[in-house]
């Protein structure tokens, strides 16, 4: 089970978002997505087929010697089929792509073109997106025993980060905020028994946002946007490029199968011209 793990935690970084965008978020990729439909017309259209003599190529002959004759001969269906698979993945990568991802590519990117703009609204936002995506994560593959605790959608590094900037924004609020709300006995869920601020507690009151806790979210969210712009935006953009694993692992499955097809009538006419 620790291989499997290991297996599954390296795919996951190699298959995030951002590393997606190299391959299925290109304007060559994006055209794929017409590709099989124009391929199906030209490869399965006779009349096209007879005028530039690729009727062989397209049905091949029954009378064939050996399998690579009956590949070489299938070259143009390799083709058709790669078109199909690779523009399947390049319009599943369209479709679930978080926009932070699409839009910016990297982290660095998105917080050097928003933080100019960013208002308190589109922070809170995205601190909400980011809380709502941990929330999950630990509903989902963090609670299985499989990933003994941990997340493919919000892995330990990114739970760490987060972890550590609400324990900042926690310590950063005026010292007598939470003496005016809570009880003594209540106010110390805020820390664990070592003396570390309980994040899970600080985040359950920034998302509930009760009324009788509003002047400590409300303190701890104006924090957040002076001093904390920047981490949030590295939050937001961490976490969606992690986000919906399943589909993923689809589109990476299909760019790679497709692009494996397609590079078989590459090979097959390179070794006509080199060897045949």
């Amino acid at each position: 089970m620790g291989r499997a793990r290991k297996f599954f935690h390296n795919l996951n970084e190699f298959t995030k978002w951002s590393s997606l965008a190299r391959v299925g978020g290109s304007g060559v990729s994006r055209a794929t997505v017409l590709a099989p439909f124009i391929g199906y017309l030209i490869i399965y259209n006779h009349f096209f087929l007879d005028f530039f003599g690729l009727n062989q190529l397209s049905n091949p002959s029954m009378d064939v010697q050996g399998w690579w004759d009956s590949v070489e001969q299938k070259r143009l269906h390799f083709l058709y089929f790669g078109l199909l698979v690779f523009g399947l993945g390049s319009f599943l990568f369209l479709l679930f792509c978080p926009t932070q991802v699409s839009r910016f590519s990297t982290a660095q990117r998105m917080i050097e073109e928003s933080e100019k703009t960013q208002t308190k609204a589109l922070t809170v936002a995205a601190l909400d997106r980011v809380i709502a995506r941990f929330n999950v994560s630990l509903q989902g593959e963090s609670s299985s025993p499989f990933f003994n605790g941990d997340s493919l959608s919000f892995p330990a590094s990114l739970q760490e980060s987060f972890h550590e900037f609400i324990s900042e924004i926690f310590e950063s609020r005026s010292p007598n905020v939470i003496e005016e709300e809570f009880e003594a006995e209540a106010a110390g869920h805020f820390y664990t028994g070592s003396g570390y601020v309980n994040s899970e507690a600080v985040i359950d009151v920034i998302s509930s946002r009760r009324r009788v806790e509003r002047a400590l979210w409300e303190e701890l969210l104006d924090i957040a946007y002076k001093a904390k712009t920047r981490d949030i935006l590295y939050l937001d953009f961490t976490a969606s490029d992690y986000s919906r694993v399943i589909q993923r692992y689809l589109c990476a499955f299909l760019l790679a199968f497709g692009g494996v097809l397609l590079v078989v009538p590459t090979v097959i006419t390179s070794v006509e011209i080199l060897f045949i």
